[in-house]
């Protein structure tokens, strides 16, 4: 049960050595026990179970045991392998992946630009196995990459295919915007909650990744524009960057949503 309740492909080699890693200390306790370590009680115990004769059903020779082992580590060995391939053969299909995620800036800004918005998994395209994201708006020139020296995903302007985020996260360049903390984790996603920082290596706290299955349309509505919408009405959106609240609402368009000033 705790191997194939893994999420992971390294959780489940884990968990596995670890299943026959407690197998072993089981038999060197029993071991111990026979020897009088625990006590005499238990060596008691222990010889009187290591007397006590299986029923001949269950009693199989010594060449058999060793055929019957060999058999069921085969099979263990093949299952393990053929599920780490399934699993890295769906990663590479992007089948693990956040097709899309949405970010936003606050107020006080460290980084200059406006790259709020959302960014799409390209199909097809991935820096060291992992999926690369770019902007979903056309004036937005910016994407996440992986970079697998570093353990990082790295937000940065100017994005080209070819080039290579490692590059832009060691040699901080004009073009590096954000990088996340270190993560070993296949999908960007689980990065959310971790610090992401920008140059020099300062804390980038004003990030907010915004978790929702963001179609076209509302990766068209935007925070602080004047216009309420309903998508953004939220808490953790602070009502649209305020454009809910008819005490903030400001701009040439303001109540052309669901508010009237």
């Amino acid at each position: 049960l705790l191997i194939f309740s893994s999420v992971t492909v390294p959780e489940v080699l884990l968990n596995f050595l670890a299943v026959d890693l407690i197998s072993n200390f089981d038999d060197s306790a029993f071991v111990q026990a026979i020897s009088g370590t625990y006590g005499k009680m238990l060596k008691n115990k222990a010889k009187e179970t290591s007397k006590t004769l299986l029923p001949e059903s269950l009693i199989a020779s010594k060449e058999l045991r060793k055929t019957r082992k060999k058999i069921a580590h085969a099979l263990i060995s093949i299952t393990m392998l053929g599920f780490a391939l399934f699993i890295v053969g769906r990663q590479s299909m992007g089948k693990y992946n956040t097709p899309r995620l949405r970010i936003r800036f606050n107020e006080e800004k460290l980084i200059e630009e406006e790259y709020d918005g959302c960014y799409d998994k390209q199909l097809g395209k991935t820096i060291d196995f992992r999926r690369v994201y770019t902007s979903h708006s056309p004036e937005n020139s910016a994407g996440f990459a992986f970079c697998k020296k570093e353990l990082r995903w790295v937000l940065f302007k100017d994005f080209e295919p070819s080039t290579n985020p490692c590059n832009i996260y060691e040699d901080e360049s004009k073009s590096l915007i954000a990088y996340s903390s270190k993560t070993t984790v296949f999908d960007i996603k689980a990065t959310y909650g971790d610090t992401w920082y920008t140059t020099g290596g300062t804390p980038l706290l004003n990030i907010q990744f915004l978790e929702n299955e963001w179609s076209d349309e509302q990766c068209g509505q935007n925070f602080g524009d004047g216009k309420c919408d309903n998508v953004l009405n939220k808490l953790q959106y602070e009502y649209d960057g305020g454009d809910c609240c008819g005490a903030t609402c400001e701009g040439a368009i303001c109540g052309l949503g669901s508010i009237e000033k």
